[in-house]
C-alpha cells in the first residue's frame, strides 16, 4: 500500500469512527414563537457557538445567524453555520404628523392573540400621541414575542407661519417668517408659484402650502393689501481694479419718486447716497447690497457681487541709450494668479508709440 492509499484509509477510518459536524438545512419558522434547539453530537470538546456558549445544546429565542466550532476525537476542528428566521411583526418606530394618525398592523399570517400597553387586543391600531409603546403577540402554543416602538410627533404645521395681513408695495414679495428652513416643497395660490417667495402686485389673499421630508404637510394665509409700487433697482458698476476707485451709478425707476438710497458693501460698510464711489482694500468677491425707497414708502433692495483685480506689477528692462539708434525694451510683468494679459501699451513723453509686446524705438538726434 502506497502513501496515497494509506492516507485515504486513515481519513475514511477517522471519518467513520468520530462525529459529524451538521446543523443541518437553515431554519425558517413560519408561525410562532417558540424556541428552537440547536445540538451536536456530545463526543465534541471544545465546543464554542458565536453565542459565546459551550455545551452542546442551546436554545435559540431570537432570528439571526448561529454559529459552532468544535473538535472531535481525532483533534480535528470542525465548523458549522445555521441562519434561523422568525416571523417579524411590522411593528417599527415611526413619525407621524401633527393632527394625523399612522396605523400599527403587525401583518402576521395565522392565529395570534394580540395585548397592547393599553390592554386593546385588537390586532391592528391607530396612534396619533407622541410616546414609548409596546405590543405582546402570543401564539398558538403559549409562546410570545414583545415588541417595543417608539412615536414621534412632527410639529412641523406649527412652525409654519406668514405672519399677520400685511401692506405691501406692487412688486415686493412675501415669503414665510418662520418653518422656510424646514420645509422641502412650496405651492403658492394664486399662480402656482414653487419658490419659497411669492411676487406680489395686487391686493388679495395670499396661501401657501408646503411639505417637508418627512412628508408632513401645512398651509397658512394672508391678506396683502397694495399701497403703492415698488421701485425698480437699477444701477451701473464701472471700474473693477484694486486701487482705482469702483463707481456705483444709480438707474433705478422711477426716478422722480425715489428719495432714499442705502448701498451695503460686504455687510460691514453703509453709504446713504444716490451714486457711490468706493475703493476697495482687499482684492477678489465683494457682496453689495443696494436698496432704494419711495416717497410713498415703498422699497425694494437687491444684492449682487463683483470681483475686484489684483494690477500686474510692470517693470521692463532695455540696453543703453544712444539717440540715433534703435532701443528695445522687453517687459517683466508679473500678473495675478488666475488672469492673463490682454493688450500692451507702450508711452513715451505721453505720446503712446506701440501695442507690441516688445517695443524697438530710436530716439530721434538732438538738434
Amino acid at each position: 500500500m502506497d502513501e496515497t492509499d494509506r492516507q485515504a484509509v486513515e481519513t475514511y477510518l477517522i471519518d467513520k469512527y468520530s462525529a459529524s459536524m451538521d446543523l443541518g438545512e437553515d431554519i425558517m419558522i413560519d408561525y410562532g414563537f417558540c424556541d428552537t434547539l440547536l445540538s451536536i453530537d456530545s463526543t465534541f470538546t471544545n465546543i464554542l457557538w458565536s453565542t459565546g456558549e459551550s455545551n452542546d445544546t442551546i436554545i435559540i429565542s431570537n432570528p439571526g445567524e448561529y454559529f459552532v466550532e468544535a473538535t472531535d476525537v481525532f483533534s480535528r476542528i470542525h465548523y458549522d453555520t445555521i441562519n434561523i428566521t422568525y416571523p417579524v411583526p411590522d411593528v417599527y418606530n415611526s413619525i407621524v404628523c401633527l393632527g394625523d394618525s399612522v396605523l400599527y398592523d403587525p401583518s402576521l399570517t395565522g392565529s395570534y392573540d394580540y395585548l397592547w400597553d393599553d390592554a386593546n387586543t385588537e390586532s391592528t391600531r391607530y396612534f396619533h400621541d407622541e410616546g414609548n409603546y409596546w405590543l405582546r403577540i402570543e401564539d398558538s402554543f403559549g409562546c410570545f414575542d414583545t415588541v417595543f416602538f417608539s412615536i414621534d410627533v412632527d410639529s412641523f404645521p406649527d412652525n409654519i407661519s406668514l405672519g399677520n395681513d400685511t401692506s405691501l408695495c406692487s412688486g415686493n414679495y412675501i415669503n414665510l417668517i418662520s418653518g422656510e428652513d424646514l420645509c422641502t416643497s412650496f405651492s403658492w395660490t394664486p399662480g402656482g408659484n414653487k419658490d419659497p417667495a411669492q411676487l406680489v402686485t395686487t391686493s388679495g389673499w395670499q396661501k401657501i402650502e408646503v411639505e417637508n421630508e418627512n412628508l408632513c404637510q401645512a398651509a397658512d394665509s394672508i391678506y396683502v393689501t397694495i399701497v403703492g409700487d415698488a421701485p425698480v433697482p437699477v444701477f451701473t458698476v464701472d471700474n473693477f481694479c484694486l486701487g482705482d476707485i469702483t463707481l456705483f451709478t444709480d438707474f433705478s425707476t422711477p426716478s422722480g419718486d425715489i428719495n432714499q438710497w442705502m448701498w451695503v458693501l460686504d455687510i460691514n460698510d453703509t453709504v446713504y447716497s444716490q451714486d457711490l464711489n468706493w475703493s476697495f482694500v482687499e482684492p477678489g468677491d465683494h457682496q453689495i447690497n443696494f436698496y432704494v425707497e419711495t416717497d410713498a414708502g415703498c422699497s425694494k433692495d437687491t444684492t449682487f457681487s463683483i470681483t475686484i483685480f489684483e494690477r500686474p506689477i510692470v517693470d521692463f528692462s532695455y540696453n543703453p541709450i544712444c539717440t540715433g539708434y534703435a532701443v528695445e525694451f522687453i517687459p517683466d510683468i508679473a500678473i495675478p494668479d488666475g488672469t492673463l494679459l490682454d493688450s500692451y501699451q507702450w508711452i513715451i513723453e505721453g505720446v503712446p508709440v506701440s501695442t507690441e509686446e516688445i517695443l524697438i524705438y530710436t530716439f530721434p538726434l538732438e538738434d
